[in-house]
């Protein structure tokens, strides 16, 4: 596995140095390192019964979902702790961290393009919301409802990237 791995980084990043970071590192790269993951979900998939290979399907699909939630996760909350500083007016002072983990006077400041992102990503959490309220209450007859409605958002969604251009 880490042959391969080590084979992707380095072409990932000949097409990123021959091709730019338009298509490649928004659209191209995200999808071949996700590749082998999904493979392996479907070889899994492929043997035993039917309750076998959705159970081995289920499995690595949690897996898959939970490293990527985790390594974001861990990614942005180190660069908030070691890429805080100072606040003075809402803005980072760049290189002076004199007032430690307060939570009103030190922090991070960005970009309007990640408020931006941050944005869009919190409207692409309410459908995962909706599906799990049956989930809480245990309730059998809603899951089609909350699962079509959530369908119905990310249709929305997906309708509003186009509209926006951003497709």
């Amino acid at each position: 596995m880490f042959f391969p791995a080590m084979n992707l980084s380095n072409g990932s990043e000949l097409l990123l140095a021959i091709l730019g970071a338009g298509i490649v590192g928004g659209l191209l790269l995200p999808i071949l390192g996700t590749l082998p993951d999904a493979m392996l979900i479907l070889v899994s998939g492929l043997s035993g019964t039917t309750e076998t290979a959705q159970s081995q399907v289920s499995v690595g699909m949690g897996l898959l979902a939970g490293s990527t939630v985790m390594l974001l996760t861990v990614i942005w909350g180190t660069c908030v702790v070691v890429g805080k500083c100072d606040l003075q007016d809402s803005i980072a002072k760049d290189g002076e961290d004199t007032k430690g983990f307060s939570l009103t006077g030190s922090g991070v400041s960005t970009d309007i393009w990640t408020s931006y992102a941050a944005m869009i990503m919190a409207v692409y959490v309410i459908p995962f919301l909706v599906v799990q309220i049956p989930q809480l209450m245990n309730s059998t007859s809603a899951k089609r409802l909350t699962v079509l409605i959530a369908l119905q958002q990310d249709g929305e969604d997906l309708r509003s990237w186009e509209i926006l251009g951003w497709s």
